[in-house]
């Protein structure tokens, strides 16, 4: 179809500018006034780190994907995070601290728990305190790196146990977009388009609208989520994304509503079609749910303008292919 290979174009020339953009300008697109750069950024949102790391499956993958050294420099900065850290791993605080490096440190921690404390009555009481802890460390001259060797010797993926999930695409989204799309690769995008109001999958338009799919437009959505099932089918490390849009055009507060529900439903019938297409090639086996995310985002994230001659266009899916952990 000629207007979905339009788009991938330019979506793949967008790629391209926003991997090898500086970090300084990649600011969220709906904040920058318009520009170059913001059309093309608009053209792709579906690519752009902010979106990404809504995805449960992929922002904890990025994460425990990301330098060690990035994921250390990045809490040490962020005195929530690494006061929650060091309560949860109070013996590796006391290891690392005992060191003779640190021993000033240690012996200022000793003084101030009662009596001839233990080792077990020193661990429990920096679990009680850590913040008391964390401000003895930062008083001595290496206390930073007293603190990022204590966060240095936990794996990732036990750091991760000890964030809420918010603590963690917090950290991701410090990241220069260059930094997280270096853990991400996009194997492949494709547009399964709607009738106007529609969601059913290939179905009729719905109430209030006129504008059916054609064959063509039918045969290509069946095309795209077929090349689709057969990639996760062959690829087990490939994860899909499933992002809903429609298009709006009275923009009042009921609409963005009910555009919110339309277009997540949009994103759940592919969700059905690529699974039933999935289950024909794999001996009737489904797609595991941790390989799966879909997420609807109304009105917000349109290619085109509502009055456009390719406004139906934003009546769309985004099946976005991609590999974590590169």
């Amino acid at each position: 179809m000629k207007n979905r290979k339009f788009i991938y174009c330019l979506t793949a020339l967008a790629c391209i500018c926003f991997i090898n953009c500086e970090n300084p300008i990649m600011k969220k697109w709906w904040e920058e006034p318009e520009s170059e750069y913001v059309l093309i950024a608009k053209m792709i949102p579906q690519v752009t780190y902010e979106t990404v790391i809504e995805h449960e499956f992929v922002y904890k993958e990025i994460f425990v994907n990301l330098p060690p050294e990035v994921i250390h420099d990045t809490i040490i900065q962020e005195v929530p995070i690494y006061v929650t850290i060091i309560e949860k791993v109070p013996e590796y605080v006391y290891e690392t601290i005992k060191e003779t490096e640190y021993v000033t440190v240690y012996i200022e921690v000793e003084k101030i728990v009662p009596g001839t404390p233990t080792k077990e009555d020193i661990i429990q009481y920096i679990k009680e305190h850590p913040t008391e802890i964390i401000n003895i460390i930062k008083k001595d001259p290496k206390g930073k790196e007293i603190l990022i060797e204590i966060i240095k010797d936990i794996p990732p993926d036990e750091i991760m146990s000890y964030l809420t999930d918010e603590q963690i695409k917090y950290i991701i989204k410090l990241q220069p977009p260059q930094v997280i799309l270096q853990t991400i690769e996009i194997i492949d995008i494709e547009y399964i388009i709607f009738a106007g109001s529609a969601d059913k999958y290939n179905g009729p338009h719905g109430a209030g609208a006129s504008t059916d799919l054609t064959t063509q437009e039918k045969n290509s959505n069946d095309t795209s989520v077929s090349d689709i099932a057969k990639a996760l089918k062959n690829n087990s490390d490939y994860l899909i994304m499933l992002h809903g849009h429609a298009n709006p055009t009275s923009f009042t507060e009921g609409e963005i509503g009910d555009l919110m529900i339309l277009s997540l439903n949009r994103a759940k019938a592919v969700e059905a079609e690529l699974r039933t297409k999935f289950k024909n090639l794999n001996s009737g086996v489904d797609i595991d749910n941790s390989r799966v995310s879909v997420s609807g985002y109304g009105g917000g994230k349109n290619l085109f303008g509502s009055n456009s001659t390719y406004a139906g266009l934003n009546r769309r899916v985004e099946m976005i292919l991609i590999r974590v952990g590169i």
